[in-house]
């Protein structure tokens, strides 16, 4: 999907980023979640999206991130 993959090549080189505003055209899934695993700084999360993300996938999001104090995902 368009948003997934355009996160894939991005998030490797930006491992340090703190917060993160992800605004969607309701192409966002659980792999992109899984593309964003590797963002270890990452202490805010704002995801805009008609599409639902799994629970599991928002859990096992959190587990990679260490310092995620805010996560919210949003219509």
């Amino acid at each position: 999907k368009g948003l997934d993959k355009a996160l894939k090549g991005t998030v490797g080189k930006l491992k340090k980023l703190g917060y993160l505003n992800i605004i969607g055209d309701g192409n966002f899934t659980d792999n992109g979640l899984r593309h964003l695993e590797g963002l270890t700084g990452l202490g805010l999360l704002v995801i805009s999206s008609q599409n639902a993300c799994s629970n599991a996938a928002v859990q096992r999001l959190r587990r990679s991130l260490p310092n995620l104090n805010k996560f919210l995902v949003k219509p």
